[in-house]
């Protein structure tokens, strides 16, 4: 899965949210969460 996809699911589960999907800024925590090293980092603690 993208990052493009990953996004629109969040706001297909969530629509609560619409407000959001406009703001780069929320987009951008969005990427930055799904980056696979800091997934590991929060899995490992560090």
């Amino acid at each position: 899965m993208n990052l493009d996809s990953l996004y629109d699911k969040f706001f297909a589960t969530y629509p609560i949210y619409q407000r959001f999907r406009p703001i780069k800024s929320f987009r951008d925590l969005h990427d930055w969460l799904w980056f696979t090293e800091i997934i590991h980092n929060f899995i490992d603690g560090k």
